[in-house]
């Protein structure tokens, strides 16, 4: 392997590593402190990159507050608008919000596959230092 090609496939890893990781930071945090309630969908918007179609969620708080939140762009939408689906949403930051499938433990094989990157991510630096 060349130095160029170590240098970026640790770059490359460690992007996936760090995405991974503040997916994983993200869903534990709804998953431990979240609220879960009934949103509804407000809108549809057609991504005009790859025809994903947007979703606009709408909910209330336990106090009542009205909030509106984006849950990303889906080449089959899971939900019509005007229809109702679970959510979760954060207790400290009502405004950190996603579908309540997506919150679904990931525990054991997120952690496995973040300390096997880490690993992998390791061996390529070693590697790299070596050949310098």
């Amino acid at each position: 392997m060349t130095h160029r090609t170590l240098e970026f496939l640790v770059v490359l890893l460690s992007a996936v590593f760090f995405l991974t990781l503040v997916a994983h930071v993200r869903n534990q945090i709804l998953r431990n402190r979240g609220v879960r309630t009934t949103g509804v969908c407000v809108n549809h918007s057609a991504s005009s990159r790859d025809g994903r179609t947007g979703i606009l969620i709408e909910f209330s708080t336990g106090e009542g507050r009205r909030i509106r939140f984006n849950a990303g762009y889906h080449e089959f939408p899971p939900v019509q608008v005007g229809g109702a689906v679970d959510i979760v949403y954060d207790r400290k930051n009502p405004d950190r919000a996603d579908f309540a499938w997506e919150t679904a433990p990931s525990g054991l094989k997120a952690r496995i596959f973040l300390i096997c990157l880490a690993l992998v991510i390791g061996i390529l630096v070693a590697l790299r230092v070596s050949i310098a």
